[in-house]
């Protein structure tokens, strides 16, 4: 179906793009102010803890939070110089290199994880009812399915 038959999904891209620009800058925010970390390190630090071991590949965890691998090796870097993650060597393939949650990164992330949630909740949540929520998740996975690298993304809030 092309946008032509249903203009309303033209019309709600742009509003769609300034949303999530203001709802990402608006977490980011918080996140400094009250953490003393960006989102992008919170979303690190979250998909770390979200694994047994509390470690990813470099490759996984650059999937996960949508940057290029260049992109997480300097993240990473700034990251383990403020002693929130540290980096691993697999001992089965020199090639690959694995991010590892510190103490001190679940530390933050514990005081970071009620902060994102509560963001949610005032920036996002009470302004979407339980079915909007479910529409917005299918329409939204429609188009992250659809993508050819098939790079899942996700921001992990906590909630």
């Amino acid at each position: 179906m092309s946008t032509t038959d249903h203009p309303e999904a033209r019309a709600a891209f742009p509003i769609f793009l300034k949303s999530c620009a203001l709802l990402v800058d608006r977490l980011d925010r918080e996140l400094q102010e009250r953490v003393g970390i960006q989102l992008t390190w919170y979303e690190v630090l979250a998909q770390l803890s979200s694994t047994p071991a509390g470690r990813m590949s470099m490759k996984q965890l650059a999937e996960s939070v949508s940057l290029s691998k260049s992109g997480i090796t300097r993240l990473i870097d700034r990251m383990e110089r403020s002693g929130l993650v540290e980096r691993h060597s697999c001992l089965d393939d020199a090639r690959v290199c694995f991010a590892g949650l510190t103490r001190q990164g679940l530390s933050v992330l514990q005081v970071a994880r009620p902060v994102a949630a509560e963001g949610v909740e005032v920036y996002f949540a009470r302004y979407v009812t339980s079915q909007e929520a479910a529409v917005m998740i299918k329409a939204l996975s429609r188009v992250l399915e659809a993508d050819p690298q098939r790079q899942t993304v996700r921001l992990k809030t906590g909630t």
